[in-house]
């Protein structure tokens, strides 16, 4: 994203998780038969409303090397969609609905998502489908297992994106991150920290952007319980 400038959303099938793409069991009854969803115009990248979460930075960890995540606004992180002015392109950013793992429940959630979404007449007039716009409704909907991440998904459907293309990017501002935070991982000594924030400070090639080293898991010693006999 910094060194590129640009922010990149893959096809949902290229995601880890294969509950994540419930819409491949889905269908559109029609009179002729079920018919399955078809996502290939989808993209997608997912971000979190959570501060900070134990559980999702050892999720996120790969190697020994460090990592960071990173802050923005949302209007920020879509300014270079918004700019590119594509009627074939619709860019939808929006908390996930979290369902239990029941026909009902789920059911209720896509429901939910729908009355949410309406969308106008001219998507359809461009040539762009209902049954194309379906996906969207299962691509905002996950189960409650995964409530801790508090996701917030940023989906695009690119009609005029081809079969096998498996990404889609956009120009992004890198000066445009609010905040920065290296793992809690990351040594304490703060030489390491400070040549990796040195780092992040050329590539971002702005000021205003604050960085600093996760501390969830530095200093246990404030946390003492003291009992009295």
């Amino acid at each position: 994203m910094v060194e590129e400038k640009s922010n990149i959303l893959f096809r949902p099938l290229k995601w880890d998780d294969p509950h994540e793409t419930n819409y491949s069991n889905s269908v559109i009854s029609t009179e002729q038969g079920d018919v399955p969803l078809d996502a290939s115009h989808w993209f997608g990248q997912c971000w979190s409303a959570c501060k900070e979460s134990a559980l999702m930075w050892q999720a996120f960890k790969k190697d020994k090397e460090p990592y960071v995540k990173i802050k923005i606004d949302a209007f920020s992180l879509i300014k270079g969609l918004a700019e590119q002015n594509n009627s074939l392109r619709i860019a939808v950013l929006e908390y996930i609905r979290y369902f239990k793992p029941t026909t009902n429940d789920y059911k209720e959630k896509i429901y939910d998502v729908m009355m949410a979404h309406q969308w106008p007449s001219n998507f359809i007039k461009q040539g762009i489908t209902l049954a194309e716009l379906y996906p969207m409704y299962n691509l905002l909907t996950k189960r409650d297992i995964f409530k801790h991440e508090e996701e917030v998904r940023l989906l695009l459907f690119d009609k005029s994106s081809s079969e096998n293309q498996e990404s889609v990017s956009y120009s992004f501002d890198p000066t445009t991150i609010n905040e920065v935070v290296v793992d809690p991982w990351t040594s304490l000594d703060d030489s390491e920290f400070n040549k990796i924030k040195s780092k992040i400070k050329r590539k971002l090639s702005s000021g205003t952007t604050e960085i600093s080293k996760s501390e969830i898991f530095s200093d246990s010693s404030k946390f003492v319980t003291r009992y009295i006999k």
